[in-house]
């Protein structure tokens, strides 16, 4: 296979907004191959959370053993059941890859408002910080996960464990910025996403546009970058909730 290959674990979203779907879409839009691993199965549209079911870790491990034949370029992780369930997939794909960039979008709950974990989140971080490369959090789950309400100070926390990009980091009034913090230090870098415009997916769109760079063999502050850029196109793409990609080689840009 000549083109990279991006690992997803993620959730299945019969609206195909989110979760495993948007991944592979995203992948595709990056020329890059899309392997994908389901581990949940939801009931919902981009409007409605009607619930979810867990899949098990071993069926988990059984989906993974086939794709961990191919180059991994990166491993995105998204919705997942617990710490315990993470550290042990991530070990399990570690044993055939053990360099692999590992990206994990620590999704805690649906745009819906539905919560999908019970968990002290910033006990437990402790536990994978070190097995993963970088985190991708909103503002809502960084902290979550640093038990610390300062935006600022829960990202130099966190990132001295591994790093952080936070998405809607509310700069000024209007003005919503991507902010990369790495061993305890902050990079403000990249233009600010579009204010007051949301979409279903695109937290998902985001950390796999990030995997796909790495894949691609960027490094860490230019693939957030460009993940940057494919979220604003992403968000502008159309009027819904639901959005559209479009490929960055093909020449596709929009629908005919």
């Amino acid at each position: 296979m000549q083109n990279p290959c991006v690992l997803s674990l993620a959730g299945w979203d019969p609206s195909c907004g989110a979760g495993l779907a948007a991944d592979i879409k995203t992948c595709e839009a990056y020329g890059v191959y899309g392997l994908g691993v389901c581990t949940g199965v939801t009931y919902q549209n981009h409007e409605t959370f009607d619930g979810m079911r867990w899949i098990a870790l071993e069926e988990i491990k059984k989906q993974i053993d086939p794709v961990l034949r191919y180059p991994l370029g990166a491993v995105k992780i998204g919705i997942i059941e617990n710490t315990d369930v993470l550290m042990d997939v991530v070990q399990h794909i570690k044993t055939m890859h053990p360099t692999v960039f590992v990206i994990w979008d620590p999704v805690l709950s649906a745009t819906t408002g539905h919560d999908f974990h019970k968990e002290t989140w910033d006990v437990r971080f402790d536990r994978i910080a070190g097995m993963i490369d970088l985190i991708t959090p909103n503002a809502s789950e960084l902290r979550t996960l640093s038990g610390e309400s300062n935006l600022e100070k829960a990202g130099l926390s966190l990132s001295t464990k591994c790093s952080v990009i936070t998405t809607s980091y509310k700069q000024e009034e209007e003005s919503i910025q991507d902010v990369l913090f790495i061993n305890g230090e902050k990079c403000d870098f990249f233009g600010s996403v579009i204010a007051n415009r949301e979409k279903h997916g695109s937290g998902c769109v985001f950390s796999t546009a990030l995997a796909c760079s790495i894949a691609r063999g960027a490094d860490l502050q230019t693939a957030c970058t460009d993940a940057g850029r494919c979220v604003r196109r992403f968000l502008q793409s159309d009027e819904s909730m639901l959005g559209w990609h479009y490929g960055k080689e093909s020449g596709y840009r929009g629908r005919r």
